[in-house]
């Protein structure tokens, strides 16, 4: 008979301590499977606006070339 409360002791803890693991991972599974489907639905947005151009040079200047005396 303690063999039996034995197991059951063991078995009682090990869900214990796996459950919020998997609960965990199913909530998850399904915010994922949500994201996809609104990821599914949602429209392309168009791109109107122009890029805007950058103001920087395309190469650095070059530095100048000193001696030290």
């Amino acid at each position: 008979m303690n063999t039996l409360w034995s197991y059951l002791a063991v078995t009682a803890l090990t869900a214990f301590v796996t459950l919020p693991s998997l609960l965990g991972a199913a909530r998850d599974r399904a915010i994922d499977r949500e994201l996809r489907e609104a990821a599914a639905r949602a429209e392309p947005v168009p791109n109107d606006r122009p890029t805007p151009r950058s103001t920087a040079p395309s190469e650095p200047a070059p530095i100048p070339y000193t001696t030290a005396a």
